[in-house]
């Protein structure tokens, strides 16, 4: 299969996901690179406020995207967060600017950006490292 092909293959296997899971809201689509994830959103100030906590564990395939009503310099921290988390800051073009693990159970740690963003994805640690996603990299969900 030549590249062209798989491009179809992956845009098509993406959209008939993305209108599937419509159904299954609050799970949406996430793209990194080749990794399609399912991420639950966090889009209020309370679900922003109760993100991950007290998960024990986060499959591979599932995380949680963070959403701002504008360009902020948001600060994480692992309180009642028992699952070691990876966060990806990203910018409104959903480009990452930033990856930071983050310990568990952890509260006398916080974690930002180093500039304001639009975005953040959770997901299990060391996914973005063992994908080699990085810093500059663009994500694709909506």
């Amino acid at each position: 299969m030549n590249t062209k092909q798989r491009r179809v293959v992956v845009s098509t296997a993406f959209l008939c996901l993305s209108v599937s899971l419509i159904i299954l809201a609050p799970l949406r689509p996430a793209l990194f690179g080749r990794q399609l994830v399912l991420v639950e959103v966090a889009d209020t100030a309370a679900e922003r406020s109760r993100g991950l906590q007290f998960r024990e564990t986060l499959p591979s395939w599932r995380g949680m995207l963070f959403v701002f009503e504008q360009d902020t310099v948001p600060s994480f921290w692992m309180k009642n967060t028992p699952a070691a988390l990876s966060i990806a800051f990203l910018d409104a073009r959903k480009r990452i600017v930033s990856i930071q693990d983050m310990e568990p159970l952890r509260v006398d740690r916080m974690y930002s950006p180093p500039v304001p963003v639009r975005f953040a994805v959770e997901m299990r640690q060391g996914w973005f490292q063992e994908r080699g996603i990085k810093t500059g990299d663009r994500a694709w969900f909506w």
